[in-house]
């Protein structure tokens, strides 16, 4: 994870995990003046394009300082099955 989202956790999408899915997922992000995350967008040859309203979900659940208003912010999730825990790294 970037440094902007290092105390944020993102939970393996549960269908992604049933399913034994893995694979990198590469989203921008933009944190508005209230701290809120907004503006998510994936990348298009997204190997889990099933999961994002799940990634995405969590994500609007962030929050962060006013100030730390920004945009264009880069994300890499890697997804890889590991039974005894269900974190992105």
């Amino acid at each position: 994870m970037n440094s902007h989202a290092a105390n944020k956790n993102i939970t393996y999408p549960t269908g992604a995990f049933v399913q034994g899915a893995s694979g990198i997922v590469d989203v921008l992000y933009d944190i508005n003046t209230r701290g809120q995350v907004e503006n998510i967008r994936f990348q298009r040859d997204n190997p889990l394009a099933d999961f994002e309203k799940d990634i995405e979900r969590q994500m609007h659940q962030w929050s962060f300082e006013r100030a730390d208003a920004r945009r264009d912010i880069p994300l890499r999730l890697d997804f890889r099955i590991n039974r005894s825990s269900r974190q992105a790294d």
